[in-house]
């Protein structure tokens, strides 16, 4: 295991474990967390992280169980939990499962509901009814946004030189019908 060396202190930087079973396990675990840190970004409460190793007391390198007061587990392939989606939830010093709502898991610290969406795991904003997007999805909802500007700008760049064409068109008719009127106004100021 390698060691990092600290105030006389040697501190493991891994537990030997990996961060995630599958590429498809790292990219919910990397989704949730970039999504949880949108979505808190204004929060000076809160921090969001994931996959950290901790120590509690300095010099000592045992780990302990850090009691949280809520957590999930999520198997995407529905290989080895049933269901596939748990929460449990630190009541009186034990962990009591959290019962599903309408399909999704309510996250009390958290204020969102995680749920299923067939092998991804996301997050529900009960207060505005709305999924969190995912990094992915918001840069996509920006490029679209973009393309919809530039979109916009192109029809009034063209609807602005359309009216410049019917005004010069206007301005040539107007010069025409004076040139047409101009000899007519000379030659009856001649009869005079």
């Amino acid at each position: 295991m390698p060691a990092r060396f600290t105030s006389n202190h040697l501190y493991p930087t891994s537990d030997g474990k990996p961060m995630a079973e599958t590429d498809r396990h790292r990219r919910i675990m990397v989704d949730l967390i970039e999504s949880l840190k949108v979505h808190f970004a204004d929060d000076q409460n809160t921090y969001v992280t994931g996959n950290l190793l901790l120590f509690y007391d300095r010099g000592n390198k045992r780990r302990d169980v850090l009691r949280v007061k809520e957590y999930f587990l999520f198997d995407p392939y529905e290989d080895y939990l049933s269901p596939s989606m748990q929460g449990y939830r630190l009541r009186a010093g034990q962990y009591v499962a959290i019962r599903p709502q309408a399909g999704r898991l309510p996250s009390q610290q958290l204020g969102l509901h995680l749920e299923r969406d067939e092998s991804e795991l996301r997050l529900w904003n009960p207060a505005s009814g709305e999924r969190l997007p995912t990094v992915q999805e918001i840069a996509e909802a920006e490029r679209q946004r973009a393309d919809d500007m530039e979109l916009r700008a192109d029809a009034q760049q063209q609807r602005a030189e359309a009216e410049r064409a019917r005004a010069d068109a206007a301005e040539a008719e107007l010069a025409r019908l004076r040139g047409r009127l101009q000899p007519q106004a000379n030659g009856n100021g001649k009869h005079s």
